[in-house]
């Protein structure tokens, strides 16, 4: 504001980083994401059976094995009624483990950690693939969610003080898009195991998967 140009005057490199949220560019907006709640629920996997058309589509399946191979590898060739149940079966077992106090003598916060962080990274990856229309059409769309031709992915995210858990160093930017994230956690994963169960790793990724989850929740 208040920018003066006097009469054939131009005004060049003025720089706004503005950022049209309607895109997918620029920080999460509301209706980019979920709660692993609404995923372990009715609405989410009824959304995921819809995805491609059936539920029988292998689509997102094939997507989640190809794109993220640690993690989801099995999930290849799983039709989408399979991948709801992989999801609300992860979601059930991390509660379950820690209602029965298994990891009870390393402290609340390793339990928090085991029950919600599959959750949370897979709840990311849904939100990526439902958001983007290329991938997933518009189907999320009457769910509430927002859908643009580069979806959740092309958001961006501060991951702070939890870089060690995304592969960044010193002096890194800590500014990093949710599909890089993603593919960070993929990178240090060991056959389906989030950071082969290292427990610090496992404890700073789920502050950030938790946050990006949570801003622009739907539910």
């Amino acid at each position: 504001s208040e920018i003066n140009l006097d009469a054939y005057v131009e005004g060049v490199n003025y720089n706004f980083a503005e950022h049209r949220a309607e895109t997918g560019a620029g920080q999460i907006v509301l209706g980019q994401t979920a709660t692993i709640g609404f995923w372990a629920g009715r609405k989410g996997k009824k959304l995921i059976e819809s995805l491609n058309g059936s539920k029988y589509s292998t689509e997102l399946g094939d997507w989640l094995a190809s794109e993220f191979p640690n993690i989801y590898g099995k999930l290849a060739g799983k039709t989408n009624k399979a991948v709801a149940k992989f999801y609300k079966k992860l979601f059930k077992t991390t509660k379950r483990r820690c209602r029965r106090g298994r990891h009870r003598k390393h402290g609340s916060s390793l339990a928090n950690n085991l029950r919600d962080l599959n959750a949370q990274v897979m709840a990311t990856a849904l939100a990526i693939y439902v958001t983007d229309s290329d991938l997933a059409g518009n189907t999320a769309e009457r769910y509430g969610f927002l859908v643009t031709t580069e979806g959740l992915g092309a958001a961006t995210f501060s991951v702070g003080d939890s870089g060690e858990a995304f592969g960044l160093g010193i002096g890194d930017s800590r500014v990093m898009s949710i599909w890089n994230i993603l593919k960070a956690t993929n990178d240090q994963a060991v056959d389906g195991r989030l950071y082969d169960m290292d427990i610090m790793l496992r404890e700073l990724a789920d502050k950030v998967y938790t946050m990006i989850n949570e801003i622009g929740a739907i539910d």
